[in-house]
């Protein structure tokens, strides 16, 4: 039996040590951007740490990354799910609730993530909903 996923905030300097297991992530989220982001832009944001990154691991293994950033709107101050990628997601999805009680430390009323339809549902059982497509959640 697998052990449970821990959660970790990875740092841009211990990302070239994690690289075999970050890098292939990275591309994913990078491919899946529609052309918003790349691999090297991503380091760059997490480096100036302007996005965090999260991954969730077992045994020491990588299973999967989340990017972060944090939001200023007018009114409002919300941590973003910017993008996920991995594997086994019903695994470690409950870690939501650790970066958004990070994010509440950060100043975040709410946390938003411009996600697929099936980001939606997995986030729901959370407290998550969505609007304009964006799902989003009130703290």
């Amino acid at each position: 039996m697998s052990e449970q996923p821990t959660l970790r905030g990875i740092q841009a300097s211990q990302i070239i040590d994690l690289w075999p297991q970050i890098g292939p992530l990275l591309q994913r989220i990078a491919i899946r951007s529609e052309g918003r982001t790349d691999v090297v832009s991503l380091v760059k944001a997490i480096d100036a740490r302007d996005m965090q990154l999260w991954a969730a691991v077992v045994e020491d293994r990588i299973k999967a990354i989340a990017t972060t950033e944090l939001v200023n709107y007018p009114l409002k101050r919300v941590g973003r799910f910017v993008a996920t990628s991995g594997e086994d997601i019903e695994e470690w999805i409950g870690y939501v609730l650790a970066i958004e009680a990070w994010a509440k430390q950060q100043g975040c009323t709410g946390m938003e993530a411009v996600a697929r339809k099936g980001l939606e549902r997995i986030m729901k059982p959370f407290g998550w909903h969505s609007t304009h497509s964006i799902i989003e959640k009130d703290f």
